[in-house]
């Protein structure tokens, strides 16, 4: 039976290192990034929601009995002051013997020509640590002291960070990025190394459209364009779609805005490509809470008594 787990282990670690299915998981991103939380996206978002601190909660799994299925976990907090915003996150990714935490703060800062149109740059420094996790392998001498596998596993963490552009051009958000200082220092993923993105409001009375593209280098010389957009009904309800070259997958979404003191968005994402679909689809769910706007609706109450 140890023989099977640590056999278990091996195999696990040979699709970790080389497989589509883990880069896709590092093309792919938070859906979220795209939509509501756009922190996650580029640091120059950090601290522009009007409605004060913001506080977002995002988990990402792959909808699969296997064990050890890829599963990341993301906290967001910020929010903003005059002409500058502050921002810390937190996220955690686990696919099968493998983990990946990293811990930032960022700052925002905006230069306004009208009230429309403002330059808005940011800059985000932190830790990133990737490990082995050898705590179900009960045969340690399956890896021996002077491998890759065991320098992976001892290695300590490294400086990581991103910085980003975002020109709001009445309707237009045009950004430019450096997402991954960590794809610089030697961590064993593809990460994406600059990007790009473009949106476009249309506004109506009752109905707002976002059409989306979004552009990826990564370390390895590949490109990613992303193309999609947002639905937004009545301030209240949206409906959010994309489609990934990476991996030819298309995801999906639905959220919903109560009174601008709670968000809550799902999604799910498929694949054409068959080493990836084999691991079944992803799903993932996004929540935030603003802390001022709910005080303000419970003192209005209160004085409504």
């Amino acid at each position: 039976m140890n023989m099977v787990k640590n056999k278990y282990f091996l195999f696990g670690l040979f699709l970790f290192l080389i497989s589509d299915f883990v880069q896709s998981q590092v093309y792919g991103g938070f859906a979220n990034q795209y939509f509501q939380n756009k922190y996650l996206l580029n640091p120059a978002y950090v601290g522009t929601d009007e409605n004060g601190l913001a506080l977002w909660m995002n988990y990402r799994s792959n909808n699969t009995d296997i064990e050890g299925k890829p599963q990341t976990f993301a906290i967001t907090a910020d929010m903003p002051f005059k002409n500058f915003g502050i921002g810390t996150l937190f996220s955690s990714d686990q696919s099968g013997n493998f983990s990946a935490v990293k811990f930032l703060g960022s700052m925002s800062y905006v230069v306004k020509f009208k009230r429309t149109k403002f330059l808005k740059m940011g800059l985000s420094a932190g830790y990133y640590k990737e490990r082995l996790l050898t705590n179900n392998i009960t045969d340690l001498s399956v890896i021996p002291s002077n491998s890759k596998i065991a320098d992976y596993s001892n290695r300590s963490g490294m400086f990581d960070g991103n910085a980003g552009i975002v020109l709001v051009y009445n309707n237009f958000d045009i950004g430019v990025g450096l997402p991954n200082f960590k794809a610089f220092q030697g961590s064993s993923l593809d990460f994406s190394i600059c990007n790009g993105f473009f949106s476009y409001k249309l506004e109506s009375q009752s109905v707002n459209l976002t059409p989306i593209a979004y552009y990826q280098l990564f370390k390895q010389g590949k490109q990613v364009l992303d193309l999609g957009g947002q639905v937004e009904l009545l301030n209240k309800l949206f409906l959010m779609g994309m489609f990934n070259t990476s991996v030819r997958g298309t995801l999906v979404g639905l959220g919903y805005n109560h009174i601008n003191n709670f968000k809550i968005s799902f999604y799910y994402s498929v694949s054409t490509d068959v080493a990836v679909n084999n691991f079944g689809g992803a799903f993932e769910i996004g929540v935030s809470l603003y802390p001022k706007a709910l005080l303000a609706k419970r003192y209005a109450e209160e004085e409504d008594n």
